[in-house]
């Protein structure tokens, strides 16, 4: 798998998943209330948090009957440039999804680590190349794209000369049924691309997100608010898919122990279970009294807690033989009992 990093930040291999906050426009246009969003994605654990970037006049065509709740939506470049400082400042690391070359140029020139190419242009060719030449990491997302599509997506990114690239497997429905999300895409892409890949969740709660992590998902992206009850005041927002500050705290904590719970596949015993192993297992016992000379026979043994001598992996090769000496009830059969 070819190598990315983020900010210093390294994606795939045996690094942690990487966990990404998308604000998008759940900010509902408010520059204070994005800072505060920031924030509280910092504080709760998230690696990178993420903006959608956008000139309302270069995204769609103006007479759309939800063109106006959108356009409210969005922040000029003078209030991303006040989001990116304040970011600097408080330690956040953020970047966005640029929906055009004007936009991506003027991400490229805050210090953005990275780019995001949201599904809906994962066949923006002009735009996939643009950002492309800029060199710098790319999460591509797949939704509503077919394996086609995807490899083509991928040979424009590649044609440019830049192999940082990150796939995300997404399923463009909100909110995602559970049957509909297929995690095992995941594993096709990654083995097809040679590229880290994760997961950009839209489904309710964080079972999917944890299960991504836990088939090797690289990234783990999801929507982010501070309250889903903002969605009945923000309709056009995508506050009901998200999750709030604490749900994002559990997610961010389970994906930085999960790659120590995977291990190395390797089966080998910690070291607290080659200590207490013999504790837990059963050992050969006397089940009545025993006499010297006797040829031990099945109905002598008995297997209890803890191996004192004999373990009862061995009792086929303590079976038939003689004692040496007489041994008390339940006392354990130990090698210097046998003839």
């Amino acid at each position: 798998m070819r190598p990315v990093s983020i900010g210093g930040i390294a994606v795939g291999g045996d690094a942690a998943p990487l966990v990404i906050a998308e604000i998008g426009i759940n900010h509902n246009g408010d520059l204070e209330h994005a800072k505060r969003m920031i924030e509280s994605a910092r504080l709760a654990g998230a690696a990178l948090v993420k903006l959608q970037s956008f000139q309302p006049e270069n995204f769609m065509k103006s007479d759309l009957p939800y063109h106006d709740n959108i356009r409210r939506l969005s922040f000029s470049f003078e209030q991303h440039k006040e989001l990116f400082a304040f970011a600097k400042k408080t330690g956040a690391k953020l970047f966005s999804a640029a929906f055009d070359a004007t936009t991506a140029d003027f991400l490229d020139q805050m210090g953005a680590p990275a780019f995001k190419i949201a599904s809906m242009d994962c066949n923006n060719f002009p735009l996939l190349r643009h950002v492309a030449k800029k060199g710098k990491p790319i999460i591509l997302a797949t939704g509503m794209a077919g394996m086609e599509e995807v490899d083509a997506a991928v040979r424009a990114i590649r044609s440019e000369g830049n192999t940082q690239l990150i796939l995300l497997h997404c399923v463009s429905d909100y909110p995602t049924n559970i049957k509909q999300i297929n995690l095992n895409v995941m594993r096709t892409l990654a083995e097809r691309f040679d590229a880290p890949v994760g997961l950009s969740d839209h489904s309710e709660g964080l079972h999917a997100s944890f299960a991504a992590v836990a088939m090797g998902a690289a990234v783990i992206e999801r929507h982010f608010t501070l309250d889903r009850k903002m969605a009945k005041i923000f309709p056009f927002s995508d506050h009901a898919i998200s999750i709030e500050p604490q749900e994002l705290e559990e997610l961010a904590r389970y994906c930085g122990s999960i790659r120590a719970m995977r291990g190395n596949g390797e089966k080998s015993l910690s070291k607290n279970e080659a200590k207490n192993r013999d504790n837990f297992r059963r050992g050969l016992f006397a089940s009545h009294a025993l006499r010297a000379g006797e040829t031990i026979i099945p109905e002598m043994l008995i297997a209890l807690r803890p191996v004192r001598g004999f373990s009862v992996a061995e009792w086929d090769g303590v079976i038939g033989k003689k004692l040496a000496r007489d041994v008390n009830e339940r006392d354990p059969i130990t090698p210097a009992d046998l003839a």
